[in-house]
């Protein structure tokens, strides 16, 4: 079972790492995980886990799935918008 202090922790972590934006970007998708573990893809907690890896995420393609992940889960698929 999962906790989600377990993904605070994590999330807390990547702050603390941002000196290693590659090791904070793992943290988050960790974080990511947990909350989808606790409550799916819709978890509140997701969208601005999402926005912090963009702005970690390595190159446009990577932030963009990132940046549009955070979208759908604010908003639903970015065709809508």
């Amino acid at each position: 079972a999962v906790h989600p202090y377990s993904a605070e922790a994590l999330a807390g972590l990547a702050d603390a790492r941002a000196d290693d934006p590659a090791e904070a970007r793992d943290l988050l998708a960790r974080a990511v995980a947990v909350y989808e573990a606790l409550g799916g893809r819709d978890h509140p907690q997701i969208p601005a886990l999402a926005v912090r890896a963009g702005q970690l995420a390595e190159g446009p393609a990577a932030a963009r799935r990132w940046y549009e992940r955070a979208w759908n889960d604010w908003t639903g698929p970015l065709a809508q918008a």
